[in-house]
C-alpha cells in the first residue's frame, strides 16, 4: 500500500472510523499493586512487570516461552534468582 492508504486500512476493512467503534477513554491509571523489574528464576530472565489498580493483565505467547513459570516466581510457587 501506499500514500498513506496503511492508516485507513483498518476503517476500510470496518467499513466506518475506528473511532465510532472504539471511543476514547479518559484514562486515570491507579496506584501500583505489582510490580518487578528484572525477575530472574530458572529459565526466566529479565521480567519487568507494572499492573496498576483497574487495569486487566492479558500475558501470551508460545509454549516454553516462560509465562507459567514468570507467573509462578511472582506468586512464590517458584524460587526467584534475582530481582533488579
Amino acid at each position: 500500500m501506499a500514500g498513506g492508504e496503511e492508516a485507513a486500512l483498518p476503517e476500510m476493512m470496518a467499513g466506518r472510523a475506528i473511532a465510532e467503534i472504539y471511543p476514547s477513554i479518559a484514562r486515570n491509571p491507579g496506584e501500583v499493586l505489582l510490580w518487578t523489574e528484572g525477575l530472574r528464576a530458572w529459565r526466566v530472565h529479565g521480567v519487568d512487570l507494572d499492573v496498576r489498580a483497574g487495569e486487566v493483565l492479558g500475558v501470551a505467547g508460545l509454549v516454553g516461552s516462560g509465562k507459567s513459570r514468570s507467573f509462578r516466581a511472582l506468586m512464590g510457587l517458584l524460587p526467584v534468582q534475582a530481582v533488579g
